[in-house]
C-alpha cells in the first residue's frame, strides 16, 4: 500500500486522457442565427514523458530506461494537468431584449473536467524506484498539491450583433470534486534501514457520493472583441475572455486533516514499508498518522479561465495573419500561457496555421491545425502538441476541434 495513493495521484490524468487550441477568429454578417460548438482534449506534463504514461495507463513493462528518460527531466517542483473542454454556444440575433438592436439572445452549455498538479521529484523517486534511494536521505514532499473537478453549465446572456461580444450568467452543476496539498512532509530512513521518521502537514477534501449532482454554483461568462489600428493590416481584432467565474456549494465533502511527526523503528516500519492490498487497515493507518476526517458543506471557488490575445479577422483581405496571446488558470498549478501563431490562407475556404506555446501544465509545445471557412459553415481540427501526437518522447497529448453554422 505505500505507493498506492501516489500512483493514483500520477496516472489518474492520463486515464483521462486527449486551451490554446484552434486560434479564436471573428467575422462580421448580417445572419439571423448562429451556433457553435467547441471541444479541446488536453493532457500534459512538465517531465512525465509518454512513454511512462503510456506504460502506467495501458500496461506493460516499466523498465529502468525508461523511468531515469522521465526522472531526469524532473525539477524539484513539476507539474501534470488534464484539461477536457466541450461548448455550445446558441444566438438568435433577430430577438432583441431591448429597444435598440444592438443585442441578442444567446444560450449556452458546457461540460468541464480539470486536474492540476504539482508534485516533487521525491514523490515520484519514491514512488517508482523504492525507498532504496533514501537509505540515511531524506524525501521531501513539500509544495505538493492536487485538484479535480468535473462540472457542467448552462446560461443565458446577450450578445453584440456587431463584435460578437457577450455575457451570460450560468447555473453550475458540480459532478465531481477532489483537493488535495502537502504544506509540509519529508520521509527519513536510517542508514541501516531500522529507524524512520515520517512528518506530514497536509489536507484533502473530496466528494464521496456517486449521484451525478454534488452541489450547485453560478458563474459568470464574458466575452470582449475589439478593434484596434495595426500595423500593415490597417486594423486587427483583440479578445479578451473570462470562463466559470463563479462560486458553487458541496452539499457533502469528506474532508482529511494531519499534522504529524513519527518515528518507527522495528516491526512498525516493516509493516509500514510493507503493508499490501489485503493486510491494509485503513482505520488503524489513520488512527497511527493523527489523520483528522470531517463529513462538511463546502463552498469552493471555481476554477475560472482568463483568456487575453489577437485573434483572426475572416473578413480581411490579409493572406496571412498572426495570432497571439496568454491564457491562465488563477486557481490551479498552472503557468501562465504564452502562445502565438500564424494563419495562412491558402484558398478562399481553406486555412492552415501553426503555433507554439509555453507554459500551462508543461513547458515548450507546437502545434498545427486546418480550418474551412465555405459559406455559412466553419469546421477546423488542429493539435497544440505535435510531437505528442507523433512520438513516446512528447510530454502529453491534444487535440482540438470546432464547428460553427451561420443561418
Amino acid at each position: 500500500m505505500k505507493k498506492v495513493l501516489i500512483l493514483l495521484v500520477f496516472s489518474s490524468a492520463f486515464l483521462l486522457r486527449a486551451q490554446i487550441s484552434l486560434p479564436e477568429s471573428l467575422s462580421f454578417d448580417t445572419s439571423r442565427f448562429m451556433l457553435s460548438f467547441r471541444a479541446s482534449h488536453d493532457i500534459q506534463s512538465s517531465a512525465l514523458r509518454n512513454e511512462f504514461a503510456s506504460i502506467l495507463v495501458k500496461g506493460g513493462t516499466l523498465t529502468d530506461e525508461i523511468k531515469d528518460r522521465s526522472l531526469n527531466k524532473h525539477k524539484e517542483i513539476n507539474r501534470l494537468g488534464r484539461e477536457f473542454t466541450a461548448e455550445l454556444l446558441v444566438a438568435d440575433y433577430k430577438l432583441t431584449p431591448f429597444k435598440g438592436k444592438r443585442y441578442g439572445i444567446m444560450a449556452e452549455a458546457g461540460y468541464q473536467s480539470l486536474f492540476a498538479g504539482a508534485y516533487s521529484k521525491d514523490a515520484f523517486q519514491l514512488a517508482f524506484y523504492g525507498n532504496a534511494s533514501y537509505v540515511g536521505d531524506s524525501a521531501k514532499f513539500s509544495g505538493s498539491e492536487f485538484q479535480y473537478l468535473d462540472f457542467q453549465n448552462f446560461g443565458l446572456g446577450l450578445i453584440n450583433k456587431r463584435t460578437k461580444s457577450y455575457v451570460s450568467l450560468n447555473v453550475v452543476n458540480i459532478q465531481n470534486y477532489f483537493e488535495a496539498e502537502i504544506r509540509d512532509g519529508s520521509f527519513y530512513l536510517s542508514p541501516d534501514s531500522t529507524q524512520a521518521a515520517f512528518k506530514l502537514d497536509a489536507w484533502s477534501k473530496n466528494t464521496y457520493s456517486s449521484n451525478f449532482s454534488q452541489g450547485l454554483g453560478v458563474a459568470l461568462n464574458f466575452c470582449i472583441n475589439f478593434e484596434v489600428d495595426w500595423r500593415k493590416e490597417g486594423k486587427a481584432f483583440f479578445q479578451f475572455k473570462v470562463k466559470n467565474l463563479g462560486v458553487a456549494k458541496i452539499r457533502s465533502v469528506q474532508s482529511y486533516s494531519v499534522d504529524s511527526n513519527l518515528d518507527f523503528g522495528g516491526f512498525q516500519l516493516d509493516d509500514f514499508l510493507e503493508n499490501d492490498a489485503e493486510s491494509f487497515d485503513e482505520v488503524s493507518w489513520l488512527d497511527t498518522l493523527g489523520v483528522k476526517t470531517d463529513t462538511v458543506q463546502q463552498f469552493i471557488v471555481l476554477p475560472a479561465m482568463m483568456q487575453f490575445g489577437k485573434i483572426l479577422d475572416l473578413n480581411s483581405t490579409q493572406q496571412t495573419q498572426s495570432f497571439f496571446g496568454i491564457k491562465l488558470y488563477p486557481r490551479l498549478s498552472y503557468v501562465p500561457k504564452i502562445y502565438l501563431g500564424i494563419d495562412h490562407k491558402l484558398s478562399e475556404d481553406l486555412h492552415v496555421g501553426a503555433s507554439c506555446s509555453y507554459g500551462g501544465f508543461g513547458l515548450l509545445r507546437a502545434g498545427v491545425y486546418a480550418a474551412i471557412h465555405k459559406n455559412n459553415y466553419d469546421f477546423g481540427i488542429g493539435t497544440e502538441d505535435l510531437l505528442g501526437a507523433v512520438s513516446k518522447n512528447g510530454f502529453g497529448q491534444m487535440v482540438c476541434l470546432n464547428f460553427k453554422c451561420i443561418l
